[in-house]
């Protein structure tokens, strides 16, 4: 008598996960085509994790409005919660702010004094350590 919802929560686990992978790959796929078929390196990296971030976006809004576990309405929103949420999610969301700025700030140093080359390096071991 379990093994029904627990398989069925399995399966609705198990499909958007298996897309996204999914798109994983589709995103690496793009991102070598933009950089080497259309010659754009790093601008072309740069589209194609755009679009990436975009079609996954997309896909999640798309996901969840079929299967009605997610709306959307400005009505409907009740002030004290908002007031609640920003105040536990605007520590975070200011420390990500800053570490990008941090981010750009570096890359562009890297940039200016190494090249592509040793941006490249930084970029392959900061998302080993990350």
């Amino acid at each position: 008598m379990i093994k029904e919802p627990i398989s069925k929560l399995i399966l609705t686990l198990a499909i958007p996960a298996i897309l996204g992978q999914v798109l994983d790959i589709a995103y690496n796929l793009i991102d070598v085509i933009f950089m080497y078929v259309f010659p754009l390196g790093m601008f072309g990296a740069g589209i194609a994790t755009l679009l990436a971030q975009f079609l996954a976006a997309l896909y999640i809004l798309i996901y969840y409005r079929k299967n009605n576990k997610f709306t959307l309405s400005l009505k409907k929103i009740e002030f004290k919660y908002a007031k609640e949420i920003f105040s536990v999610g605007s520590g975070v969301f200011f420390r990500e702010i800053v570490e990008a700025i941090v981010l750009i700030i570096l890359n562009s140093i890297i940039l200016l004094v190494g090249g592509s080359i040793y941006l490249s390096a930084f970029s392959i071991i900061n998302k080993i350590i990350m």
